[in-house]
């Protein structure tokens, strides 16, 4: 009897833990994307004025999103030239107009476009140091060094 109790204490406990977790990272990840927003019609203008620039597809109810929002605050800091920017899926598949999204399995979804056609693409919640190695092979100078601290 004294087993089922703790047990019953300690998945009280870590759905708990996971609720207070969850808020306080959706809170960061919020502040973290909202900065760089940007609306679909400005992301397919971007496309079709042939911009190089770069887009995260993010989803707000994803952990694995809500851990990487300051490795994209700190990469946005670290481009040179180059804007990021980001698109919140979940808006996108509510107005179902989500096709150019659909190839990609999860999110965060990071996109580099140059002269508006896609030219890499990394999926999933990476480190710092693999954002700006995929723009230093693509890019060359895209990284600057001085703000760069790697991980």
């Amino acid at each position: 009897m004294k087993k089922w109790i703790a047990v019953v204490i300690l998945a009280i406990l870590c759905a708990v833990g996971f609720f207070v977790f969850r808020n306080v990272y959706q809170s960061q990840e919020t502040n973290a994307y909202q900065k760089m927003d940007i609306s679909q019609n400005m992301f397919v203008k971007k496309q079709k004025q042939h911009e190089d620039f770069a887009v995260v597809f993010y989803e707000p109810g994803s952990i694995a999103c809500q851990l990487a929002g300051p490795v994209f605050q700190q990469l946005s800091k670290n481009m040179k030239n180059i804007p990021l920017y980001s698109l919140d899926v979940s808006r996108w598949a509510k107005q179902k107009q989500l096709r150019f999204f659909e190839t990609y399995l999860g999110t965060p979804t990071w996109v580099y476009f140059e002269n508006g056609e896609r030219q890499y693409v990394l999926t999933g919640y990476n480190n710092l140091a693999a954002y700006q190695e995929a723009l230093s092979y693509v890019k060359e100078g895209a990284i600057d060094e001085k703000t760069s601290d790697g991980d």
